[in-house]
Order: C-alpha cells, then sequence, then structure tokens
C-alpha cells in the first residue's frame, strides 16, 4: 500500500464564506469553482501551474533511482486538480479553525 487518503470533510457552507472576503473566501470560491467543470481562466491557470510544480519535483534527478523502480507515470491533470482540492481543503480548515468559526 503507497498511501492513504482520508476524506473526511467538515460541514462547511462553501458558498457562504465564497462570499466573503480575504483568504478564506479565496479558499472557499477557489474550491466551488474546481468542483465545476467549467474552470475560469484564473483557476484553470492556478492548475496548470500547479500541475507543471509538481511535474517537475517529480523529474527531479534525486527521484531518478525511484522512477526507474517504480516506473511512475507522469501526473495527469485530474490528479493535479485533486491534489490542488486537498491541499486547500486543508488550508481552509486551518484557517477556520484558527478564526474559531469550525471545530
Amino acid at each position: 500500500m503507497e498511501s492513504i487518503t482520508v476524506g473526511t470533510r467538515s460541514d462547511v457552507d462553501l458558498d457562504a464564506l465564497a462570499e466573503g472576503d480575504g483568504p478564506i473566501a479565496y479558499l472557499a470560491e477557489l474550491l466551488v469553482a474546481l468542483d465545476d467543470t467549467e474552470a475560469d481562466i484564473e483557476h484553470t491557470q492556478l492548475i496548470d501551474d500547479a500541475q507543471d510544480s509538481m511535474q517537475e519535483a517529480h523529474n527531479a534527478s534525486a527521484y531518478n533511482l525511484l522512477r526507474r523502480e517504480s516506473e511512475i507515470a507522469s501526473l495527469e491533470r485530474d490528479t493535479a486538480i485533486e491534489m490542488v482540492k486537498q491541499e486547500a481543503r486543508v488550508l481552509l480548515d486551518t484557517l477556520l479553525q484558527q478564526k474559531g468559526e469550525h471545530t
């Protein structure tokens, strides 16, 4: 087994949070947009940048031995979207906990 992903989520109204200002609103709006099949230019660029960064890390010479041993495939766009969503959700939950708006 390579990894385990915990898919539990806290119960927050992303649409309501997205109406505000600041980092919490931005993350909520990002998560709503990424669930939409027609992402706008800003979010498309964000996913492209994330995918490029992840691919660059994957291609780093430090991982040459691992690539040869496991034949890791190149990063798909859907995988990049899921990773961005996962990290955005963790960051949103952390910010909400810091503000005391969510337990």
